[in-house]
């Protein structure tokens, strides 16, 4: 028999995890989202291209001449010579100035002249318009800036070693991934979900919702319904242990957990049978 593929509920999955995918997670948890994944199959702030990177890095900043956003452009698109995507690249240079000087407000270190951040010219450039922290050590600096950065919130979990394979969908719409663990080979499924809320409903309305509506392979234990009688529905809310027939939903986000120090059988069930009582076969 396989093994059990393991679950991972998040708000928020962010696969690879280079300067754009930490950057990402960071935005999504600026947003208010409470539960980050950030999902890599190397190890989370060291792998993707970002830290690769030697030289520098353009932005249209006006510290060592005049620049304009414009001029930044008009030269991408020149030496793109047709392979830019005009709005990614008119996106790019709108937003450099301010993520530079983000990436200043954190001391990833770029070199300086004058006090001034130090700009200098590049193939494809004609301004003066390229930062770098040094020749050798840019993308590395800027990677390792974002890795403290994700380390000081909570709400990012970094899961190193996780080659996602597929995506999973739900409605036409994107609602995970699923993939494997390179070390174990073990499966591992992430998903999102969101519930119509209603006030009074609780957990469990909201968990028998997505098995009705989202995904009928969704594996939660109750007998009784909303009676507190059965003991059955017991799990992880919010981080507390709870019935999930008396806990109440709320708006924004809630996280769902197996119990703790208990064998999960699957995603929120659990062996909660005492050793005595179990059936063991020969």
């Amino acid at each position: 028999m396989s093994e059990t593929p393991a679950h991972i509920d998040t708000d928020v999955l962010v696969i690879g995890a280079g300067g754009a995918g930490k950057y990402a997670a960071l935005a999504a948890a600026e947003a208010g989202a409470g539960r980050i994944v950030l999902a890599d199959r190397n190890m989370v702030g060291r792998g993707g291209a970002t830290v690769m990177a030697q030289m520098t890095v353009a932005a249209a900043l006006g510290e060592a001449e005049p620049d304009t956003v414009e001029d930044h452009l008009e030269d991408t698109l020149e030496a793109g010579r047709g392979l830019c995507d005009p709005g990614l690249a008119a996106l790019l240079c709108e937003e450099g100035p301010t993520r530079i000087r983000e990436m200043d407000s954190w001391r990833v270190g770029w070199a300086r002249e004058g006090g001034r951040i130090a700009q200098v010219t590049a193939p494809g450039h004609r301004r003066r318009r390229c930062c770098y922290v040094d020749i050798l050590n840019t993308g590395p600096a800027v990677a390792a800036t974002l890795r403290r950065r994700i380390a000081r919130v909570d709400a990012i979990r970094r899961i190193s070693g996780l080659v996602a394979t597929d995506p999973v969908q739900a409605d036409g719409r994107l609602t995970g991934a699923v993939g494997f663990d390179i070390e174990t080979g073990r499966a591992q499924e992430i998903e999102t979900f969101d519930v119509p809320y209603e006030t009074g409903a609780s957990v469990l309305d909201g968990l028998i919702w997505l098995r009705e509506n989202r995904d009928p392979s969704l594996a939660f234990r109750y007998s009784c319904t909303n009676a507190n009688v059965c003991k059955e529905c017991t799990m992880r809310v919010d981080g507390e242990t709870a019935y999930a027939c008396t806990a109440r939903l709320r708006p924004g986000t809630m996280t769902l957990e197996p119990l703790r120090n208990k064998r999960v059988i699957r995603d929120l069930v659990t062996d909660t049978v005492p050793p005595a009582e179990r059936l063991e076969s020969d």
